[in-house]
């Protein structure tokens, strides 16, 4: 028996991190570092953006035309190194071209871009990430009724359409009042969509540490709104309420920004 070997190996004088294994290119082409995928998942550097919000990854070519199709593109590290979108964003993939490793994808809410690292999800693993179709996730935000009468935005649809089950806000230590006479919660649509009504949010209800609740069933669009309105004025003074809402992504990546 040979001797055991106690040298770490090298590509191109490149040791491979924890748990990477060498991968073949392929007759002539020199072996890589990566990882195990079984099918799963595998991993890219995107390498191009022609014809956005497409990408392209010339380290996942040649597994036939179509492969893709049905798996996610989940980013994993945007090449800008400061942890900002689309990183975590992932997205159904609907096409692939295998010659040039072209994946047809939706608009991400900040363009990927040459260098970020993607990882290709299997549709049976894609259920763990926590903006999974029909998984539960809750959006938070905070709202100050020390404002001019007006609409203000809590939530927007981002990705993909999700269903919105519940929604509460809930006051801070003390009585509003002032000129604010109510609030009311709505979508932005062209018929709204009413999730609390100005009745409910009259300022008498809106009492030290009161809650206003509501559960029941809304289609959010991508792009679409829920507002908060406030009726007569400000409250005179800072009066920051914590609002809350659950949903479920109609398409895995939907969720309430």
């Amino acid at each position: 028996m040979g001797e055991q070997n106690t040298v770490p190996r090298r590509i191109n004088n490149v040791e491979g991190a924890a748990g990477q294994v060498m991968k073949s290119g392929g007759p002539g082409v020199l072996e890589t570092w990566g990882y195990e995928d079984y099918g799963l998942s595998f991993e890219g550097t995107v390498s191009g953006i022609a014809g956005a919000p497409n990408f392209q990854c010339s380290d996942l070519t040649g597994f036939g035309d179509g492969y893709f199709e049905g798996y996610f593109a989940y980013v994993v590290w945007d090449a800008g190194a400061a942890g900002g979108a689309p990183q975590g964003e992932y997205l159904p993939i609907t096409g692939y071209s295998s010659a040039t490793g072209d994946f047809t994808v939706g608009a991400f809410t900040v363009g990927i871009a040459v260098g970020d690292k993607v990882l290709i999800i299997n549709l049976s693993i894609a259920g763990s990430l926590d903006k999974a179709m029909g998984r539960s996730q809750i959006s938070a935000t905070t709202i100050d009724l020390n404002q001019a009468a007006a609409s203000y935005d809590l939530f927007t649809g981002t990705i993909q359409a999700v269903i919105l089950e519940s929604l509460n806000i809930k006051m801070p230590t003390g009585a509003a009042g002032g000129a604010l006479t109510s609030i009311s919660i709505q979508t932005d649509d062209a018929t709204a969509g009413v999730i609390i009504d100005s009745t409910d949010g009259a300022v008498a209800n809106l009492t030290s540490e009161a809650d206003l609740g509501w559960t029941g069933t809304l289609y959010i669009t991508v792009g679409t709104k829920i507002q908060l309105t406030i009726g007569g004025g400000a409250h005179g003074a800072g009066y920051v309420c914590n609002v809350r809402a659950k949903c479920r992504a109609v398409v895995s990546g939907g969720y309430l920004a």
